[in-house]
């Protein structure tokens, strides 16, 4: 497989990540999850424990991979699916919510940590503020 391939099926990847994160957000009650899982690197840890109290974290993990740019677009792209269903997106007209609304209320999420740990997984830890998270950020 090509640079330019993995790059289009990394990008594919994370659009249907984001488009199932869309899918499965429904409901507007908003749920921040500080879960850690247990087989986390200390550098998520840190980082999750150093994020402001009232921000959304979205951990993504990748399992080893040949390639760490894809594995690291799917952990990013894991952490902003588990972003976008703390979040949820409110049903528009009675439909489920377009891609672009639960992009536009991810534009921005920051990523505040990333690497690889001892196994040789990817790990990515993605912050959104509750302004942010609520489009009332300025």
């Amino acid at each position: 497989m090509t640079i330019a391939q993995s790059k289009k099926t990394a990008l594919a990847l994370l659009l249907i990540c984001t488009a199932l994160a869309a899918l499965s957000a429904g409901g507007s009650t908003q749920r921040r999850s500080r879960e850690i899982p247990g087989d986390a690197p200390s550098f998520v840890k840190n980082a999750v424990k150093k994020a402001p109290k009232d921000a959304y974290i979205g951990i993504g993990k990748a399992e080893n991979t040949s390639s760490t740019s894809m594995a690291q677009m799917t952990a990013e792209a894991r952490a902003r699916t588990s972003l976008a269903r703390q979040i949820g997106v409110t049903e528009i007209d009675g439909e489920n919510p377009a891609v672009s609304v639960v992009n536009a209320r991810l534009t921005n999420a920051v990523i505040i940590a990333g690497g690889i740990d001892s196994k040789g997984n990817y790990w990515a830890v993605i912050m959104l503020s509750s302004a942010d998270a609520s489009g009332t950020a300025q």
